[in-house]
């Protein structure tokens, strides 16, 4: 059985051979993808078709280049925000250098850690509770969460936690090296996380009376 890469390298090879088919069976599949990431970028539905449909004219004309150390939902995906960064221009690049910086403080009150001095420094005080999957009523907070968060935390795990781009990946289509987008991630998890522990306090708060 093929692998993954070696199938979209196929693909690939059917389409740079002039196979509509095979090229429309690449849109359909990767098209959704590139809609969610374009979304980071614009809010008018014409600016992310034609961002979305700029990425596939790149694609065509570099299929030569196609890495195969990547997969091509990350190429594609790499692409795009490339092009996005080229559309947006200072903006786009003034966002992402303030990604290291975070003027509302840590991502997690530092009470929750054993102080200074003790024999467990740094750790947590009383370790995050494990919860069930997701229920439909915990996914309206998280949703809400991440709305909240600012616009690199949000790309960055929609990036890395959702379409499963690699550090590597993220920093050759943001320029963020791995160390700066630890720092992001953990930021954003961790106020998603808060979050949910917020809702889950507030549904034991509810059962105990």
């Amino acid at each position: 059985m093929l692998q993954g890469w070696e199938h979209e390298r196929t693909d690939l090879r059917s389409v740079a051979g002039g196979s509509e088919r095979a090229f429309l069976a690449l849109v359909e599949r990767y098209q959704p993808v590139l809609a969610r990431v374009a979304r980071f970028w614009f809010d008018q539905p014409n600016e992310i078709e034609a961002l979305v449909r700029q990425t596939w004219t790149s694609m065509l004309q570099r299929l030569d280049r196609f890495d195969d150390q990547s997969s091509l939902k990350a190429w594609l995906c790499v692409t795009l925000i490339k092009l996005a960064r080229q559309r947006k221009g200072p903006e786009a690049d003034e966002l992402l250098q303030l990604a290291a910086a975070d003027p509302s403080g840590p991502a997690v009150d530092p009470a929750r850690f054993t102080p200074s001095g003790n024999h467990w420094e740094g750790h947590w005080k009383e370790p995050p509770r494990d919860w069930p999957a997701l229920s439909h009523t915990a996914r309206e907070p998280v949703h809400a969460a991440l709305l909240a968060l600012p616009h690199v935390e949000r790309l960055l795990l929609a990036l890395r936690d959702s379409e499963g781009l690699s550090s590597l990946e993220v920093e050759r289509a943001l320029d963020l090296d791995e160390a700066t987008q630890q720092r992001v991630l953990h930021r954003g998890r961790s106020r998603v996380r808060a979050a949910l522990e917020r809702h889950y306090q507030t549904l034991d708060a509810r059962e105990a009376t």
